[in-house]
């Protein structure tokens, strides 16, 4: 039997429905979204659906030494995870070298830095990849070399993956598109148009997000207008968003990943446009432009609750040499009307911190 220091709400496999249903009614009768019982989808190796409630566990008795190897660092997004990392990790007695890739064009230096946490022996390996397949073979090399990688965020389509700290952004994408959809409501469908910004093209997350927003819209697709991928860096996306708007000024509705949403809010608050701007995930831009109304709203898959759950998953491995298990915060909406009942820490670092990287030697 897994033991995992959360409270276990369920042992039973329940649907997705049932799992929605505890965390509205849990948010429902919350002043405010916190850490502490924060509610959490667990599904294990027999793909049993259960709801825990997150726990800050105990230091481990002997320090431990994990690699961590992120995409980049160019938003407050993965600063989020950079902080949650360090932080749980400096609880639990746990030593987390973090390594950034530059971006995700990037792979040749992600798979330089993760062959150097292999030579270099660490307990663990946390991986945010920055593509889907194309690290395989070196977690594999890893899982022969007995070093367990935890799958962080971002997916990779490996069976030799320990334990997973991550959601679907189908869901990410879905939800997005939900809201969007309640707003459509009232609108006439013939002149409407939609900018969709998807970001890195191959990336993981963003092939879900891409899906989950489609297929929810499937009764819009004549009304969506697919803006381009490219690397979710200030320079692409303003590229990209300028190009897209020069082109097609009546815009209705710009939707897409936080860095193309950021760019977009600026540039329509500046020229007074009406267009309406939704992301599919949070940063701090994001969460700033909600709160100034202009943004709309934004899914959140609240990151440095997820770093915090691959860290605790390395404490799991080490303790208890867990059978595989993945497990995940349940996406929320945030817009203007619940922006202050959720805990900020858990979807952005503090307002003083500065992410923590290292070079390799």
């Amino acid at each position: 039997m897994i033991k995992f220091n959360f409270y276990k709400r369920s042992n039973m496999k329940i649907v997705k429905i049932v799992i929605s249903i505890i965390f509205i009614i849990y948010y429902l009768q919350s002043s405010a979204l916190e850490l502490n019982n924060f509610p959490l989808k667990l599904t294990n190796d027999k793909n049993q659906i259960s709801t825990i409630f997150y726990k800050r566990q105990e230091p481990l008795e002997d320090k431990t030494k994990i690699c961590v190897l992120l995409p980049n660092v160019l938003d407050k997004y993965w600063w989020a995870v950079n902080y949650g990392i360090s932080d749980e990790s400096s609880h639990l007695n746990i030593e987390a070298d973090i390594f950034d890739a530059g971006g995700y064009d990037n792979l040749a230096k992600q798979k330089e830095q993760f062959k150097y946490c292999i030579n270099q022996k660490y307990d663990v390996i946390i991986l945010s990849a920055i593509n889907s397949t194309k690290l395989n073979d070196d977690i594999t090399l890893a899982k022969n070399e007995e070093i367990p990688v935890i799958d962080l965020i971002n997916g990779v389509d490996s069976n030799d993956i320990a334990a997973r700290a991550s959601l679907s952004f189908y869901e990410m994408g879905a939800i997005t598109a939900k809201y969007l959809l309640a707003e459509l409501k009232t609108k006439p469908r013939k002149k409407l148009k939609i900018a969709w910004f998807p970001g890195p093209k191959d990336a993981t997350w963003v092939i879900e997000a891409d899906k989950g927003f489609m297929e929810t819209l499937k009764e819009y697709h004549k009304n969506i207008i697919n803006a381009g991928f490219g690397a979710t860096d200030k320079e692409a996306q303003a590229d990209l968003v300028r190009n897209f708007l020069l082109k097609n000024p009546d815009t209705n509705y710009l939707v897409g990943n936080a860095v193309a949403a950021d760019i977009a809010a600026k540039y329509f608050k500046i020229n007074k446009k009406k267009t309406k701007v939704l992301s599919f995930y949070m940063t701090e831009s994001i969460y700033e432009h909600i709160i100034s109304n202009d943004i709309l709203a934004a899914a959140s898959d609240f990151p440095t609750v997820q770093a915090r759950i691959s860290i605790n998953l390395v404490k799991e491995i080490i303790d208890n040499k867990a059978k595989f298990m993945q497990i995940s915060p349940f996406p929320n909406m945030i817009d203007k009307a619940n922006i202050m009942q959720i805990d900020k820490s858990m979807i952005l670092p503090p307002d003083d911190y500065h992410y923590k990287i290292k070079d390799l030697k």
